[in-house]
């Protein structure tokens, strides 16, 4: 026992933390070296008294009913010390023979640390940070093939996915729950005056489901599991390629399978248009959207160091961003200095091209007396001005930015999420 009582309930992972130099920061780095030098005194000093690095085998008993009867009978007291002096003269010779054998190994080998390090080698500090330096700029070589590499991490995500069932079970509950409450708030619209008002509230409530229950949990998730990942990397344990691509692919069935289920129960609930391509066009926006909150959740996982932090400044991004999707302001008359931000808002994307999918086509009903009647669903997407840009050109720009968030979500990974000794 050289003063360091167990942290972990399992000893060889206990013994690995002892024995590794800790990248996580310049003070745990100074601290782990000194550790791994007191470790390294210690024995040097135990094998230069002569110190065996295996125990010695114990002897067996010859016969244990001999003993037995020996106990039983008392003898046990004048029984011959043979088998104690055996023991004796195998111990002290494979003492003094590991000794001497031990010794010259160990002679040689101080000698070359000595013409290594310096004038003493039971001082080995300098070769330690020798070899740290010989490391800073530079990762180990990959020891795998990139497609095996990403298999092994992806099986693991994925099974660690599987194992963190709060967020499995709360996808779906969401999704569920999400299911019944919007398809009964808004079932079976018809085609009148109060169902354009209707449908404007379904699909902008849509579009927000797709957001804010995605990316909080997701990316809650992945802070989480960041200690892990600079842990590894700091052994380069693997590519940073590998591990962004299958931890990426780790989440696509946890959201998209709740989350198309939850379209297709709200569609035929809220009696939205009944058409197969309305309908697909729609899923394809749906996972558009989706693809663009989780890639903005590893953004903000990577660009945000405490998870606190992240929690606090995700809604306030999001709910900013709401203002331009064209349901809360019109998309036509927001103030030119802000305008611009529309074009980086996927809410403004998927929610365009929900409302042209579903009012395209559609033809309504006046009811004597009423101050505003929209006769089309042209004129609501005029009125809303959510034509600017067709369908097809609303997926591809939200497919896009989701993967520019995934880019810089990459580029914050290997330059900001590392261990501080590594430059890229």
């Amino acid at each position: 026992n050289q003063g360091y009582p167990s942290t972990n309930s399992n000893p060889a992972n206990f013994f690995i933390d002892l024995m590794t130099i800790d990248f996580a920061s310049d003070e745990a780095m100074r601290r782990s070296e000194q550790r791994v030098q007191a470790l390294v005194d210690h024995f040097i000093e135990y094998r230069e008294r002569g110190g065996a690095t295996k125990p010695p085998k114990r002897p067996m008993l010859s016969s244990y009913k001999s003993f037995a009867s020996a106990v039983t009978t008392g003898e046990i007291e004048h029984m011959p010390t043979a088998l104690e002096q055996n023991y004796d003269a195998r111990y002290l010779g494979s003492k003094s023979r590991n000794s001497c054998s031990s010794a010259s190994e160990y002679d040689g080998r101080s000698e070359k640390m000595t013409q290594m390090a310096g004038p003493s080698h039971t001082n080995i500090a300098n070769d330690i940070t020798n070899e740290v330096a010989d490391i800073v700029y530079y990762e180990a070589p990959p020891m795998n093939s990139w497609p095996k590499e990403m298999l092994v991490l992806l099986k693991r995500d994925w099974l660690l996915s599987k194992r963190n069932m709060s967020l499995v079970y709360g996808l779906i509950g969401e999704c569920v729950v999400n299911l019944l409450f919007l398809g009964f708030v808004f079932f079976q619209l018809d085609k009148d005056q109060s169902s354009v008002q209707n449908r404007i509230g379904a699909l902008f409530s849509l579009t927000v489901q797709c957001t804010f229950p995605v990316i909080i949990p997701v990316m809650t998730v992945i802070m989480t599991s960041r200690d892990v990942l600079l842990r590894e990397r700091s052994g380069g344990t693997y590519r940073m390629t590998s591990y962004f691509f299958a931890k990426s692919l780790s989440f696509f069935p946890l959201v998209i399978v709740p989350y198309y289920i939850m379209y297709l129960g709200m569609y035929f609930l809220a009696h939205l248009q009944y058409d197969a391509a309305k309908f697909f066009i729609g899923l394809a926006n749906l996972t558009a959207i989706l693809f663009a909150a989780l890639g903005f959740s590893f953004a903000m996982s990577m660009a945000v160091r405490s998870l606190e932090v992240a929690h606090i400044i995700t809604p306030v991004s999001l709910g900013t961003l709401m203002l331009f999707a064209g349901n809360l302001s019109n998309a036509k008359a927001i103030t030119p200095v802000l305008r611009w931000l529309k074009y980086v808002c996927i809410y403004y994307y998927a929610y365009s091209a929900f409302v042209q999918n579903e009012f395209d086509g559609l033809e309504f009903t006046c009811n004597p007396g009423t101050a505003i009647c929209y006769q089309t669903g042209e004129d609501v997407l005029n009125t809303y001005g959510l034509n600017e840009l067709p369908i097809w050109e609303c997926i591809l720009l939200n497919v896009a930015l989701g993967v520019a968030f995934y880019a810089l979500a990459y580029c914050l990974l290997r330059w900001k999420a590392k261990p501080r000794y590594l430059w890229l």
